[in-house]
């Protein structure tokens, strides 16, 4: 958008110089679907491709990064919170978002077995696993409430945070905040790492009756932290 500002007579002069360039001005949007693709042009080689092809064709390119999260899911439900950020509740497969972050659902040997993380696994490649194993041969075990972070491998994203959440009926009626304890790493995590988006499972819900339960609680969290 231009914005003009100014007398009359000045603004008038202004657009009629404007009103050609602005004519002549295409705007395109173009979809690069491949494995991987979202992550390449978020880090810095393919950010210094972009900007070379930029400045040789004398225009402007942006990454659309809120089309290219919500492109595999179905949305739910979506907030605003403050400072611009906004929450959407979707449903669909994790392993095909593009986000700079996905968390991972993880038990503490980190050998991703189980639902959401043999899927994410599998679809990030060895190189996630290999990570996996290395970090927990090196700290031992991840402990309940803890995140920690490997390569997102062929996934669309930067990283994997992953997330070391309670199980039911195994944490002394203490699930709640351990729950939210590690929603708050792995937000940290994604803080410090300077992600602009983060796409989070619905942790410690392998029990189907624990899915909404364990939704509304992360959903509270997020909006006490973010009101």
């Amino acid at each position: 958008m231009v914005l003009l500002e100014g007398s009359c007579s000045n603004v008038t002069k202004v657009r009629n110089r404007l009103g050609p360039l602005l004519d002549s001005t295409v705007i395109n949007r173009v979809t690069i679907d491949l494995p991987g693709a979202s992550r390449y042009f978020n880090g810095p080689s393919g950010r210094d491709s972009l900007l070379q092809v930029a400045h040789s064709r004398r225009c402007l390119i942006q990454l659309d990064e809120q089309h290219l999260l919500g492109r595999q899911h179905t949305d739910l439900a979506k907030y605003n919170l403050r400072h611009g950020l906004q929450v959407m509740v979707c449903q669909g497969d994790i392993t095909k978002q593009y986000a700079d972050g996905i968390v991972n659902y993880a038990n503490e040997n980190l050998n991703h077995f189980d639902d959401v993380g043999a899927a994410l696994s599998k679809a990030g490649g060895p190189q996630v696993l290999k990570e996996s194993k290395a970090l927990v041969k090196q700290t031992g075990k991840i402990a309940v409430g803890d995140v920690v972070v490997t390569t997102g491998g062929d996934l669309m994203c930067k990283n994997l945070l992953h997330a070391v959440g309670p199980e039911s009926g195994k944490a002394s009626g203490r699930e709640r905040h351990l729950l939210e304890k590690t929603v708050q790493k792995a937000l940290n995590l994604a803080e410090l790492m300077e992600f602009k988006s983060i796409a989070l499972p619905c942790i410690s819900s392998g029990i189907y009756d624990q899915v909404e339960k364990n939704a509304n609680v992360i959903l509270s969290f997020l909006f006490l932290r973010f009101p």
